[in-house]
């Protein structure tokens, strides 16, 4: 496992540009970095079960996956990686967190977009804007999460998918159909 102290030697890598993180523990997602501005290609995968998960290899130039055990809020670099990623994996308690930082962002540049093993989720959306949209979204996969009951909260009148090719959803006992 990449240590913290490992991670602090590449904020001095003003000129770098792409960067692939693996195998590295969870906590490296509470640590404050200041990671260069100027990467245009990343796959960061944090904690154990992230980094089994299966991403698509070459399909995207920034991908971020997570295991995000704790509920504490996510440290401002990851919180701008997010705003950047075009694939986002989430697995744990703490990916209510990642949506949050998504949704403030309206998630503008996601396109793959998967959330795993969250007993805190209950809406996918909570929000007051009237109409959410995901313009880029291709790949929806929501599964084990215990609580989810809505895809939104009752105060937006719809969701759009323009481009959604894929949907998985599976282990969401509590999901209601209207």
């Amino acid at each position: 496992m990449v240590g913290v102290v490992d991670l602090r030697e590449v904020e001095s890598l003003s000129k770098l540009s792409a960067l692939a993180l693996h195998k590295c523990c969870s906590d490296a997602i509470y640590i404050n970095l200041d990671l260069p501005s100027k990467l245009t290609w990343y796959t960061l995968r944090l904690g154990r079960e992230a980094d089994n998960e299966r991403l698509p290899k070459g399909r995207y130039d920034k991908n971020i996956a997570l295991e995000v055990t704790g509920t504490a809020p996510l440290v401002d670099w990851i919180c701008h990686m997010l705003k950047e990623s075009e694939l986002v994996h989430s697995i744990g308690k703490g990916s209510i967190n990642m949506l949050t930082e998504l949704q403030l962002n309206e998630f503008q540049n996601v396109k793959d977009l998967s959330l795993s093993k969250c007993d805190l989720v209950t809406h996918l959306l909570k929000t007051t804007y009237e109409v959410i949209k995901f313009p880029n979204l291709y790949n929806l996969d929501l599964a084990c999460l215990e609580c989810l009951t809505h895809f939104c909260s009752a105060t937006i009148e719809g969701i759009e998918f323009p481009r959604l090719h894929n949907m998985y959803l599976g282990g969401l006992p509590e999901l209601q159909t209207f």
